[in-house]
């Protein structure tokens, strides 16, 4: 079963790209269940931000998540400050 609080689920783009931010635990837990993330992706210390192209759906799907769930999006054209994160590792 997923602890994924939905409510903390948000997206977020730029101009080339966008993410899912997941709180972190969530994700580790998920890659220790067996999903694999890529180093296209971001972290901070409280969240991951799944880039769109495979991480998010890869997470959405190991989690089940319902498609039909909306959550709130930010875009931007400019650069996203996500880019200056420290990529994704599993066990860091």
């Amino acid at each position: 079963m997923t602890s994924t609080n939905y409510a903390k689920l948000r997206t977020f783009g730029d101009g080339g790209h966008a993410w899912l931010r997941v709180p972190l635990d969530d994700v580790r837990l998920a890659c220790l269940q067996g999903l694999e993330i890529s180093s296209y992706s971001y972290m901070t210390k409280k969240y991951a931000y799944l880039e769109e192209d495979c991480d998010m759906g890869a997470f959405i799907n190991f989690r089940a998540i319902p498609m039909t769930l909306k959550w709130p999006h930010s875009h931007s054209e400019k650069p996203s400050h996500i880019r200056n994160y420290e990529r994704f590792k599993a066990n860091d």
